[in-house]
């Protein structure tokens, strides 16, 4: 069987948490790296992407053989070698050193009590040699990240987020988690399958998370100022000088709830060519001001520092007369006892409407900062209004997500029965056509039957779709050897293949048709940059079948015995989406063009020629006189797409010719 996409990870896990009782972080849970939770391996094997990346299966691992393993202090992930084995040309090639297949292993846990909060999922990246060279001899990198990915009841990917892991860096992502059924988090290490005694791969190394400590924007804490002054960049952007400074003067204002954060503008003197420029309108330095709650009794942790950025009209423009665009940040600094910094972590912006969460270990540091720092010049009072601000708060409940679920049926169609091969339709215009099966046991989803309200219409429904396959094999092949049934498909008498899809969350599909001897399955994408997948309407798709000739020209359309509906292909789309599928078959065009006949003489032979279409009959025909009662057949040649020729000796007396297409 074909098995030619990648999948997607859709196993059950379990989380450790950390629950912070604060009233206003109450929708926060905090998660780490903790072994003494359920850590599961999965693993998903590929052809390696010089060989077409094909997917080949996937199934459990055993950590260790997933090469994940827990330390005293740390995690360690390494490149797969328990599948080596330089006989076995499925994971070696057969020079007997290089790596056959790309190997894809997630490491991870699941709790699904954590749904309907803010999750956070923080730890630190003690080192990684993974990435530093690509693997020698196939020349494929390494890849290692931190995901949080949630889900459905149904196993369709409704949300994630992933990050990098850098040496000496903390990382922390943060998810919304509202509406999910489902919630993982862990790591995911990809490269191809390494030979055990090349030990020059590298690993990567995450420390076991130290004890946590939780902070957030909470106005009760004693914030304070500081301002560090600098040449605009314009003037080499060198550094003037630095001192406390009062909030309002910083232009930080505390309220009960929020901290709203404002460009500089109490320096702001026309007749000082210091901050002014001497035309008395233009900034002339940059200011740095921090505000920030310090607090040492936060050393020795692995600190977090969370809130929400309810707005952030800040950055949106640079100050019109310097060019210079404002930026605003959330940090954590650590230092010793003399104030140098030994450590930070910084946000990489702060966007309206979305959380923010930092993590930093703290161990060894003196003293603890956290807070937000804004730069830009500084502001004309009489103009600062149309600089904007920064609003921020302590971590706030999610907003709720509303789940659009289809209630309306797939246009029925109008092609007529004689021109259609159906293998699925709800509205029973059509006599389908059996399927052996609508989800393969190989495929990376999962399918069943869906009802539409109020309209009596069952279509198939796919969920966590990363490839689905369908199959309909003849008696020689498959499941279907020796059976009794022949399921594969001749579309040669059609030119066109229809399907009508309708989806919550996806922007893209793919399709692939597949015949077995030789083993291709040519597919066609509707990628986002072409727009054609949107959400909450059925789409219907009209596939001309030169389109999968044209990929690859040696799939046989007179025996297919596979297809596959595909949502992880490239182009930078939602993987993993959930589909709706109603009226699945091929057609012969209803309007076909009126065929154009043109004649030649060439060789004593008069030359008929004509363009044709895939899927079209075309007769030429003929009479020797106009009154005879019946048309004769010449010769009738299948439609290629390309244009034919028919010669016809030029000795005839006389004869009238037509061209008759079905």
């Amino acid at each position: 069987m074909l098995k030619l996409l990648k999948p997607y990870l859709a196993v059950l896990l379990m989380m450790a948490t950390l629950f912070f009782g604060a009233a206003n972080t109450r929708a926060q849970a905090v998660v780490k790296v903790d072994p003494n939770q359920n850590w599961i391996g999965y693993m998903n094997v590929f052809l390696l992407p010089g060989n077409g990346g094909s997917f080949l299966f996937g199934n459990p691992y055993g950590i260790a053989d997933l090469r994940g393993v827990f330390g005293t202090t740390n995690l360690t992930l390494s490149p797969c070698t328990n599948v080596w084995e330089t006989a076995d040309t499925s994971y070696v090639q057969g020079d007997g050193i290089t790596p056959a297949v790309n190997m894809d292993a997630n490491f991870y846990v699941q709790d699904d009590s954590l749904v309907n909060t803010n999750i956070v999922f923080i730890g630190s990246c003690a080192s990684n040699t993974l990435t530093l060279n690509p693997e020698p001899l196939t020349g494929v990198s390494y890849t290692s990240t931190a995901f949080i990915k949630i889900f459905d009841a149904g196993y369709a990917l409704i949300g994630s987020v992933t990050t990098n892991l850098i040496a000496g860096q903390s990382f922390s992502l943060s998810l919304n988690t509202t509406g999910a059924t489902h919630a993982q988090y862990g790591f995911e290490t990809e490269g191809p399958d390494a030979n055990p005694t090349n030990t020059t791969l590298g690993n990567v190394v995450i420390n076991v998370a130290a004890p946590s400590a939780l902070v957030t924007v909470d106005p009760s804490q004693s914030w304070v100022g500081y301002m560090n002054v600098f040449e605009l960049a314009a003037n080499g952007g060198g550094y003037d000088y630095g001192s406390s400074w009062g909030l309002s003067d910083l232009r930080g204002l505390l309220t009960s709830s929020n901290l709203t954060l404002l460009p500089c503008t109490n320096v702001w003197t026309t007749t000082n060519t210091y901050y002014v420029k001497a035309d008395g309108v233009t900034p002339n330095k940059s200011m740095d001001a921090s505000i920030y709650v310090q607090n040492d009794n936060l050393a020795n942790t692995n600190l977090l520092f969370i809130g929400t950025c309810l707005s952030n009209t800040l950055t949106a423009n640079p100050e019109p007369l310097t060019g210079v665009t404002y930026t605003s940040v959330a940090f954590i600094k650590i230092f010793n006892s003399g104030y140098g910094l030994i450590g930070s972590a910084l946000s990489p912006g702060l966007s309206a409407g979305q959380p923010f969460a930092l993590s930093l270990n703290t161990t060894g540091a003196a003293h603890v900062q956290y807070g937000f720092e804004t730069i830009g010049p500084d502001g004309n009072p009489s103009t600062a209004g149309g600089l904007g601000n920064v609003v921020l708060s302590a971590a706030v409940p999610p907003t709720p997500v509303v789940v659009i679920t289809l209630t309306n049926a797939a246009p029925t169609p109008t092609h007529p029965q004689s021109s259609v091969l159906s293998l699925y339709n709800s509205s029973g215009v059509y006599t389908n056509k059996p399927v052996e099966r609508w989800l393969a046991s190989w495929s990376g989803a999962s399918e069943s039957a869906f009802t539409i309200p109020g309209t009596g219409r069952t279509v198939l429904k796919y969920s966590n779709l990363q490839y689905a396959g369908v199959e309909f094999y003849d008696t020689a092949n498959g499941d279907n050897v020796g059976g009794t049934t022949d399921y594969s498909i001749n579309t040669t008498p059609y030119d066109t293949f229809h399907v009508d899809v309708w989806t919550p969350n996806a922007n893209q599909f793919g399709v692939q048709l597949v015949s077995l001897n030789p083993t291709v399955g040519p597919q066609v994408d509707f990628l986002p940059a072409g727009g054609a997948i949107t959400n909450y309407g059925w789409v219907s798709l009209d596939i001309p079948l030169t389109s999968f000739t044209a990929v690859n020209p040696a799939l046989v359309l007179s025996h297919l015995q596979q297809m596959l509906w595909i949502d992880n292909q490239g182009g930078g789309g939602f993987t993993s989406g959930t589909f709706y599928i109603d009226n699945v078959y091929f057609y012969k065009s209803s309007v076909i063009a009126t065929p154009t006949l043109t004649t030649g003489l060439s060789g004593g032979n008069i030359q008929l020629q004509f363009p044709t279409h895939l899927g079209t009959t075309y007769d030429v025909q003929y009479k020797t006189n106009l009154t005879d009662a019946v048309w004769q057949t010449l010769q009738s040649v299948s439609g290629t797409g390309s244009a034919q020729t028919i010669p016809d000796p030029a000795n005839q007396k006389s004869r009238f010719y037509r061209l008759y297409a079905h």
